[in-house]
Protein backbone atom coordinates (compact mmCIF):
# COMPACT_ATOMS: atom_id res chain seq x y z
CA UNK A 1 0.00 0.00 0.00
CA UNK A 2 2.88 2.76 0.44
CA UNK A 3 4.53 1.84 -2.27
CA UNK A 4 1.44 2.49 -3.97
CA UNK A 5 0.94 5.62 -1.85
CA UNK A 6 4.14 7.02 -3.14
CA UNK A 7 3.53 6.62 -6.61
CA UNK A 8 0.08 8.35 -6.70
CA UNK A 9 1.93 11.33 -4.55
CA UNK A 10 4.43 11.14 -7.51
CA UNK A 11 1.95 11.13 -10.40
CA UNK A 12 0.01 13.90 -8.73
CA UNK A 13 3.31 16.23 -8.68
CA UNK A 14 3.46 15.15 -12.92
CA UNK A 15 -0.49 16.20 -13.40
CA UNK A 16 0.29 19.55 -11.33
CA UNK A 17 2.98 20.59 -13.45
CA UNK A 18 0.36 19.83 -17.06
CA UNK A 19 -2.69 21.52 -15.51
CA UNK A 20 -5.10 23.46 -17.06
CA UNK A 21 -5.79 26.32 -15.15
CA UNK A 22 -8.02 27.04 -12.56
CA UNK A 23 -11.44 27.11 -15.26
CA UNK A 24 -12.99 23.82 -15.83
CA UNK A 25 -15.77 23.03 -17.88
CA UNK A 26 -15.72 19.16 -17.06
CA UNK A 27 -17.82 18.05 -13.92
CA UNK A 28 -16.05 18.13 -10.38
CA UNK A 29 -13.36 15.47 -10.21
CA UNK A 30 -13.94 13.28 -6.69
CA UNK A 31 -11.12 14.22 -4.39
CA UNK A 32 -8.65 10.80 -4.45
CA UNK A 33 -8.80 9.11 -0.84
CA UNK A 34 -5.01 8.25 -0.04
CA UNK A 35 -5.10 4.82 1.66
CA UNK A 36 -2.94 5.70 5.05
CA UNK A 37 -2.26 4.49 8.19
CA UNK A 38 -4.53 6.67 11.01
CA UNK A 39 -1.62 8.14 12.57
CA UNK A 40 0.14 9.57 9.39
CA UNK A 41 -0.87 13.04 8.09
CA UNK A 42 -2.16 13.73 4.62
CA UNK A 43 0.33 14.81 2.10
CA UNK A 44 0.84 18.34 0.99
CA UNK A 45 -0.93 19.51 -1.25
CA UNK A 46 -1.88 23.14 -2.91
CA UNK A 47 -5.23 24.15 -2.01
CA UNK A 48 -5.95 25.58 -5.66
CA UNK A 49 -4.78 21.91 -6.86
CA UNK A 50 -6.02 19.58 -4.77
CA UNK A 51 -5.27 15.49 -5.69
CA UNK A 52 -8.31 13.78 -7.60
CA UNK A 53 -9.17 10.62 -8.85
CA UNK A 54 -8.69 11.53 -12.42
CA UNK A 55 -5.43 13.52 -11.94
CA UNK A 56 -3.61 10.56 -10.48
CA UNK A 57 -4.67 8.09 -13.27
CA UNK A 58 -3.05 10.78 -15.73
CA UNK A 59 -0.17 11.39 -13.79
CA UNK A 60 0.39 7.23 -13.91
CA UNK A 61 0.04 7.40 -17.77
CA UNK A 62 2.47 10.46 -18.20
CA UNK A 63 4.76 8.49 -15.24
CA UNK A 64 5.08 5.49 -17.62
CA UNK A 65 5.13 6.79 -21.23
CA UNK A 66 8.47 8.20 -22.78
CA UNK A 67 6.60 10.89 -24.74
CA UNK A 68 8.43 13.26 -21.93
CA UNK A 69 11.68 12.63 -22.82
CA UNK A 70 13.53 14.40 -26.21
CA UNK A 71 14.04 10.87 -28.16
CA UNK A 72 11.02 8.94 -26.47
CA UNK A 73 13.20 6.70 -24.75
CA UNK A 74 13.22 7.64 -20.72
CA UNK A 75 10.17 7.75 -18.77
CA UNK A 76 10.20 8.45 -15.06
CA UNK A 77 9.72 5.13 -14.57
CA UNK A 78 12.70 4.56 -15.96
CA UNK A 79 14.73 5.78 -13.32
CA UNK A 80 11.77 5.79 -10.48
CA UNK A 81 11.26 1.57 -10.49
CA UNK A 82 8.37 0.76 -8.31
CA UNK A 83 10.08 -2.71 -7.54
CA UNK A 84 13.35 -0.82 -6.68
CA UNK A 85 11.81 1.81 -3.85
CA UNK A 86 11.28 4.29 -7.26
CA UNK A 87 14.51 4.08 -7.25
CA UNK A 88 17.16 2.36 -9.99
CA UNK A 89 19.90 1.62 -7.52
CA UNK A 90 22.54 3.07 -9.54
CA UNK A 91 24.81 5.60 -8.41
CA UNK A 92 24.31 7.89 -11.40
CA UNK A 93 21.18 7.39 -13.68
CA UNK A 94 21.55 6.67 -17.38
CA UNK A 95 19.22 8.92 -19.77
CA UNK A 96 18.96 9.26 -23.03
CA UNK A 97 21.04 8.61 -25.58
CA UNK A 98 23.29 6.68 -22.59
CA UNK A 99 24.17 9.55 -20.90
CA UNK A 100 24.87 9.79 -17.51
CA UNK A 101 23.29 12.20 -14.91
CA UNK A 102 24.62 14.01 -12.47
CA UNK A 103 22.71 13.05 -9.48
CA UNK A 104 21.29 9.58 -8.15
CA UNK A 105 17.74 9.07 -8.58
CA UNK A 106 16.25 9.64 -5.53
CA UNK A 107 13.76 7.15 -4.06
CA UNK A 108 9.74 8.72 -4.51
CA UNK A 109 8.64 7.25 -1.54
CA UNK A 110 7.01 9.37 1.10
CA UNK A 111 7.83 12.66 -1.08
CA UNK A 112 4.63 14.13 -0.65
CA UNK A 113 5.60 14.96 2.87
CA UNK A 114 9.37 16.43 2.06
CA UNK A 115 9.72 20.37 2.63
CA UNK A 116 12.16 20.80 -0.14
CA UNK A 117 14.07 18.72 -2.99
CA UNK A 118 17.73 18.10 -4.06
CA UNK A 119 20.23 17.30 -1.02
CA UNK A 120 20.43 21.30 -0.52
CA UNK A 121 16.97 21.88 -0.61
CA UNK A 122 17.90 23.84 -3.90
CA UNK A 123 13.88 22.97 -5.45
CA UNK A 124 11.08 24.05 -3.21
CA UNK A 125 8.13 21.89 -4.02
CA UNK A 126 6.89 18.95 -5.57
CA UNK A 127 5.58 20.49 -8.38
CA UNK A 128 8.20 22.43 -9.72
CA UNK A 129 10.96 19.08 -8.73
CA UNK A 130 8.59 17.03 -11.22
CA UNK A 131 9.94 18.99 -14.32
CA UNK A 132 13.70 19.08 -13.36
CA UNK A 133 14.52 16.12 -14.52
CA UNK A 134 12.56 16.16 -18.27
CA UNK A 135 14.33 19.48 -18.88
CA UNK A 136 17.79 18.02 -18.06
CA UNK A 137 20.11 17.33 -20.72
CA UNK A 138 21.52 14.33 -19.27
CA UNK A 139 18.27 12.91 -18.15
CA UNK A 140 15.26 13.29 -20.27
CA UNK A 141 16.90 16.85 -22.25
CA UNK A 142 13.03 18.14 -23.84
CA UNK A 143 13.07 21.46 -24.17
CA UNK A 144 9.69 22.74 -22.81
CA UNK A 145 8.26 23.98 -25.96
CA UNK A 146 8.61 20.78 -27.60
CA UNK A 147 7.19 18.62 -24.39
CA UNK A 148 4.44 20.84 -24.80
CA UNK A 149 3.93 20.54 -28.88
CA UNK A 150 4.03 16.30 -28.08
CA UNK A 151 1.06 16.25 -25.59
CA UNK A 152 -0.86 18.82 -27.99
CA UNK A 153 -0.64 16.55 -30.59
CA UNK A 154 -1.00 13.71 -28.76
CA UNK A 155 -4.50 12.44 -29.26
CA UNK A 156 -4.91 10.54 -26.09
CA UNK A 157 -3.31 13.13 -24.10
CA UNK A 158 -5.21 15.81 -25.81
CA UNK A 159 -8.42 14.02 -24.58
CA UNK A 160 -7.10 12.75 -21.21
CA UNK A 161 -6.19 16.41 -20.44
CA UNK A 162 -9.68 17.67 -21.52
CA UNK A 163 -11.01 15.18 -19.24
CA UNK A 164 -9.42 15.72 -16.25
CA UNK A 165 -8.88 19.62 -16.42
CA UNK A 166 -11.54 20.60 -18.49
CA UNK A 167 -9.44 22.40 -21.35
CA UNK A 168 -8.77 22.41 -24.86
CA UNK A 169 -5.56 23.73 -24.42
CA UNK A 170 -2.11 22.98 -23.69
CA UNK A 171 -0.10 26.18 -23.38
CA UNK A 172 2.91 27.06 -21.41
CA UNK A 173 0.87 28.87 -18.96
CA UNK A 174 -0.10 25.96 -17.85
CA UNK A 175 3.26 24.46 -16.72
CA UNK A 176 3.61 26.85 -14.17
Amino acid sequence: ALNFFVFKAYCFSLIFVFSCGSKSISKPDKPYEFDLPMSWGQPFALPENPVTEKKVELGKYLFYDPIISDDSTVSCSSCHIPEQAFTDGKKLPIGIKGRIGSRNSPTLVNVGYFPYFLAEGKVPDLETQALAPGLHDAEMGTEMKKMIERLRKNKFYKQKFKETFGCDTLDVKHFV
